[in-house]
């Protein structure tokens, strides 16, 4: 959990009334969490570490906690608490069943985060796991971590109206987002879901699905129960990249149908895109601006690459020398900087291109503006931009005839 957020409930460990103190550790943001982590343990907690980071870099975090969960934690926590487990490295093989998964205490989270109570969009799950294996995916990693003990696990309908409905009755709550990798993936399950979530909870809800899964009969379910969009990744423009290094067979005139589907259907559209991939340039990236424009998503949001070692992708990015660091040199967050090895003209621009790139897929002729920018101002100076941006909206909008 990021500081803004955790400060409230780092605060609540201090009142007496806890012996441990866990939480998830996400590579990018396993430096700080360290460091929090220290300072608990020098207070006399005994510190419990899960989460991606925590599952494929144990050794590190065992130098900085009592307890490192490996893989899913929610047998393996309830060990350690009631003193079964006193071993510092906790792994339990396979997976809890969905249905005996309780649903979350969003109390004792708002509590302490005022700032999730009082969002009006709350996320829930409806299955854990993906069936897919993208290359710079943590889900990849994790099916080779519990090899045939892993399967996408489906919540029950009733258990999921049953977490929604006391969310709309105890908090504020305007959408619903279905934060599962592929909602709705099974059919049966949607169809018996539909009905009763119109009947019980009757709110519009957003979800993230593959462009394989969409089609007429998927759409006219999600429609039907009040989806008010849809999230889909397109990732990159070039077609033998997204096969070959992320491992993502689709391809361009695919995710074209699916995402004029969704529009047509009525229901709002993002894409996501990763730029600074490896093998590409920046010609690619204006490529994939362009591509967003014909797509025509209500919002174009791009992510830069990191590459998390433990991650088929980040694994070769090392291996290969065109990533040198070890995790310690990731942000906190993928919208900041490249950290592969391309040349500094580059790493500029793809940064830049980063943060414009929402703002030119929804402008006429955006994809020429950015290009323009970085041909005409390869210093990226943003007094220029703003130059451009200006004539850009009065060519394009007010004296356009």
């Amino acid at each position: 959990m990021k500081d803004a957020y955790a400060e409230g409930l780092f605060s609540k460990a201090f009142t007496g009334k806890y012996d441990f103190v866990g939480f998830s550790v996400y590579t990018g943001f396993h430096k700080p969490m360290f460091r929090k982590a220290d300072v608990f343990r020098e207070e006399g907690f005994k510190v419990i570490m899960g989460g991606p980071h925590a599952t494929y870099f144990s050794e590190e975090c065992r130098r900085h906690s009592d307890f490192v969960v490996v893989g899913e934690g929610l047998r393996s926590v309830k060990s350690i608490a009631s003193g079964e487990m006193t071993d510092g490295l906790a792994f339990l093989p396979g997976l809890v069943p969905a249905n005996k998964i309780p649903i979350p205490d969003r109390d004792s989270l708002y509590e302490a985060s005022p700032g999730h109570l009082e969002n009006p969009i709350k996320n829930v799950m409806t299955s854990f796991g993906c069936p897919f294996t993208c290359s710079y995916c943590f889900n990849d990693s994790y099916k080779k971590l519990y090899g045939d003990h892993f399967s996408i696990r489906q919540r029950s309908v009733d258990s999921v109206i049953e977490e929604c409905q006391q969310i709309k009755s105890k908090y504020p709550l305007d959408l619903i987002y279905f934060q599962d990798d592929c909602f709705g993936l099974d059919m049966k399950w949607l169809e018996d879901f539909v009905p009763k979530y119109k009947r019980a909870v009757a709110l519009p809800f957003h979800a993230q699905v593959r462009s394989e899964m969409i089609n007429d009969d998927r759409l006219k379910l999600f429609k039907e129960a009040g989806c008010h969009g849809i999230t889909m990744a397109v990732e990159c423009f070039r077609e033998d990249i997204r096969k070959k290094l992320l491992n993502r067979n689709m391809t361009n005139e695919s995710i074209k149908r699916s995402c004029s589907m969704i529009k047509e259907s009525g229901m709002k559209l993002r894409t996501e895109q990763m730029l600074g991939l490896p093998e590409t340039s920046l010609a690619d990236e204006l490529d994939l601006l362009s591509f967003n424009m014909d797509l025509d998503p209500e919002i174009a949001w791009a992510s830069i690459y990191s590459p998390y070692l433990g991650t088929r992708l980040g694994d070769a990015c090392k291996q290969e020398g065109i990533y040198e660091g070890n995790n310690d040199d990731l942000a906190d967050s993928f919208f900041s900087s490249t950290r592969l090895n391309f040349d500094p003209a580059r790493k500029r621009r793809t940064n830049a291109l980063q943060k414009m790139f929402s703002t030119c897929a929804k402008l006429p002729k955006g994809d020429l503006l950015a290009k323009k920018f970085f041909n005409e101002s390869p210093e990226l100076n943003f007094d220029t931009w703003f130059d451009q941006v200006r004539k850009h909206l009065y060519d394009n909008y007010l004296y356009k005839i």
